[in-house]
């Protein structure tokens, strides 16, 4: 599927995604820092990008305990625009990881709400996009963390 890859300006977009969902940490005590540059433009599908940040943040904050962190950064590193979330959660025990990735697959012993749909959303718009996902660190020695690679087109 080709898609029409736009000149977005990227930074404004996750700031405002991330002030959105701050109402989902807010009343469990998350906290949810986000470094971004003031203004970033990248061609990539906006709507895409728009659906990446939700779910990503929205699982980070889901699955992260009361008075936990989770992080948002959006940098250009080495010609590509990357995109991570990272938190100190409970995390994604390595068996697990490329299994949730599935469509409506969830991790055995989850109790939150959820259809197991957020992260197969992400990798299938990962793969239109052409750009790489990879987990990375969590936050404090724990949690787990996403990375987006988008490169230059």
């Amino acid at each position: 599927m080709q898609v029409d890859r736009l000149y977005a300006e990227t930074a404004p977009v996750v700031q405002e995604l991330n002030a959105l969902l701050a109402a989902l940490a807010r009343p469990r005590g998350i906290e949810l820092s986000l470094q971004a540059p003031d203004s970033l433009t990248w061609a990539l599908d906006r709507s895409g990008f728009c659906s990446v940040i939700n779910n990503l943040v929205d699982n980070a904050i889901r699955y992260t305990p009361a008075g936990g962190r989770v992080e948002v950064l959006l940098q250009v590193e080495s010609s590509a625009l990357e995109l991570r979330v990272r938190d100190n959660g409970r995390g994604i025990a390595p068996a697990q990881r490329e299994r949730v990735f599935e469509r409506f697959y969830r991790v055995p012993g989850s109790s939150e709400q959820g259809t197991g749909l957020g992260l197969a959303i992400v990798k299938r718009i990962a793969e239109r996009e052409g750009a790489a996902l990879d987990f990375v660190d969590g936050l404090d020695g724990r949690g787990v963390g996403l990375m987006l690679r988008y490169l230059a087109a």
